[in-house]
């Protein structure tokens, strides 16, 4: 296919010992990378594993091979604009007849210094649906000051999995006259408040209030 990269590996290996036991392994490695369009790329990749033999003998920790032969395959869709925004939406299959989730990652500038990012899993079936969904968010708030936030969403609060946001994180910052730097941060899930000030000046030197230092919660950088 035009466009397209094709990869491929095969390894061979052929065990024979003294006491007539022979056996083997043959491993495939596959992948293909599609260009769909300038903001579309699919990638598929196929892993296949197929032994022959006696497994466990001759020796007993060596050479030792799987009951089973397995094979794999994984397909990922990505749906980008530059640096504006990137959608991820993967699927596996062990071609054992199970359904496995729908994994999906989404990355947002709304603005030049916001970054939002959501991440989760969806697992088709009866009863079944959206996993919990983590969300992070980075954005300015108010003059030298930015707010980061992060939780993770419980889509079935009625089943008794939680409240709807859980573990929240809260870290804040502000810097003052580009002298000090004052850092805030909450966690809910341990219930505590830390509170830090830093001499810009003099960055080595941090006075840190309460318990642990307040540190960024969100990347500072992503993968488009």
């Amino acid at each position: 296919m035009l466009g397209s990269d094709f990869q491929g590996t095969v390894t061979v290996d052929q065990y024979a010992y003294g006491t007539g036991d022979l056996k083997a392994a043959i491993q495939q490695d596959l992948s293909l990378t599609t260009p769909i369009s300038r903001n579309i790329v699919n990638s598929l990749t196929y892993n296949e594993a197929n032994y022959n033999g006696p497994a466990l003998v001759p020796f007993q920790y060596l050479d030792q091979q799987p009951l089973q032969n397995t094979k794999n395959a994984q397909d990922m869709i990505r749906i980008f604009n530059d640096d504006i925004y990137a959608l991820s939406v993967g699927w596996t299959t062990n071609f054992n007849g199970i359904a496995q989730p729908l994994s999906y990652q989404l990355t947002a500038r709304p603005s030049p210094r916001s970054v939002v990012l959501l991440s989760g899993s969806f697992i088709p079936g009866p009863g079944m649906g959206f996993e919990t969904t983590n969300l992070q968010l980075s954005t300015p708030f108010g003059r030298d000051a930015s707010l980061q936030f992060v939780t993770n969403i419980n889509w079935r609060p009625s089943l008794g999995l939680g409240e709807f946001l859980a573990d929240k994180i809260i870290y804040y910052t502000r810097t003052i006259g580009n002298c000090y730097q004052i850092m805030v941060l909450y966690n809910e899930s341990q219930q505590a408040v830390n509170v830090g000030l830093n001499i810009l000046a003099f960055p080595t030197q941090t006075a840190v209030f309460n318990i642990g230092q307040p540190q960024s919660v969100v990347p500072t950088s992503f993968n488009f």
